[in-house]
């Protein structure tokens, strides 16, 4: 079994990625009238456009999934030694009023 060396990550973006999917589908649906018009032959653009709002109804089931994932942070270990990055054996960290 392999190991994921991102499972612990904190930050993936995908809050961010979220947000910008929501601004990106009400942009597109706002503006697919002018964009049809605009651009009636052009393949790229009118695939693009369908794509975009095709995936839009799928924004509220990955946000709502997000945030349980964004809820469900169990508690740090009572033993720090178990804590990834974590070593026991290290000597004790200086005192900062140390000059």
């Amino acid at each position: 079994m392999a190991v994921n060396p991102y499972e612990d990550y904190q930050k993936t973006g995908l809050d961010k990625m979220i947000k910008l999917a929501k601004i990106l589908c009400r942009l597109v649906q706002t503006f697919k009238v002018v964009i049809d018009a605009k651009f009636p032959d052009n393949i790229a653009i009118q695939a693009l456009v369908t794509a975009i709002l095709a995936l839009c109804p799928l924004i509220p089931d990955a946000d709502a999934e997000f945030q349980a994932y964004q809820l469900d942070q169990a508690l740090p270990p009572e033993d720090a030694g178990e804590i990834v990055g974590i070593n026991p054996d290290a000597p004790a960290a200086v005192d900062p009023e140390f000059t």
